[in-house]
């Protein structure tokens, strides 16, 4: 179980909790894009070096340590998946395509309006920058924190970043379209509920293991 796995569990958490009070609770279940990085896993020649994975959030899981271990496992299919060689050239496509082909692509893009009423296979961006503050100064101040500063576009209006923070501490961001969330305040307080009742299923499942 890793640091990641946990952070879907409580963003899926959040997330479903969010929609089912505005009742829009997704009947089919959510899923996250989570960017992956490939270096040391794989010799691109751009400089991002990630793989997008789609991982099931298990929103129709209302047990949250075995929507926790369903996460975990949908998230190393997810990694499996990127890892194979036929699949990391097909994420390196952007890379050999022509410039006429790239500038007609986003044209299309700009020209062809978002169908809210349309299916998508990703509802949220999840990601943990891996990014460290430790020894970094500005002005002779030390760095505290590193807020992931990504808008919402093209659909993806609700984004979570994970960063650390000074003295091994994690911040977690979250950036939202005001349109579509203007209560981020109790968005925010969802995702502090959803950390502490899976912290407690954790610890009311482990000592229930130790009685036995």
């Amino acid at each position: 179980m890793t640091v990641n796995d946990i952070f879907l569990t409580v963003v899926a958490g959040a997330l479903d909790a969010y929609l089912s009070e505005k009742g829009e609770k997704s009947a089919s279940g959510l899923a996250a894009m989570v960017p992956r990085s490939m270096r040391k896993i794989a010799e691109w020649e751009s400089a991002n070096q990630l793989a997008l994975l789609t991982v099931d959030l298990h929103t129709d899981v209302e047990d949250p340590v075995e929507r926790l271990t369903r996460i975990r496992d949908s998230a190393l299919r997810a990694k499996g998946r990127s890892s194979h060689p036929a699949v990391r050239r097909y994420g390196t496509r952007i890379e050999t395509s022509p410039a006429a082909l790239l500038r007609l692509t986003g044209l299309s893009r700009r020209l062809n309006k978002l169908d809210p009423s349309h299916k998508v296979i990703q509802n949220t961006t999840i990601s943990n920058v891996p990014v460290s503050v430790d020894g970094n100064v500005f002005e002779g101040a030390p760095a505290v924190a590193v807020l992931g500063g990504q808008a919402p576009v093209d659909g993806d209006i609700l984004r979570h970043f994970l960063i650390a923070a000074r003295g091994g501490s994690l911040t977690l961001n979250v950036i939202v379209s005001q349109e579509t969330m203007p209560d981020i305040e109790h968005y925010v307080e969802l995702l502090r509920v959803g950390f502490t009742t899976l912290l407690q299923a954790v610890s009311d499942q482990n000592r229930e293991v130790g009685e036995r």
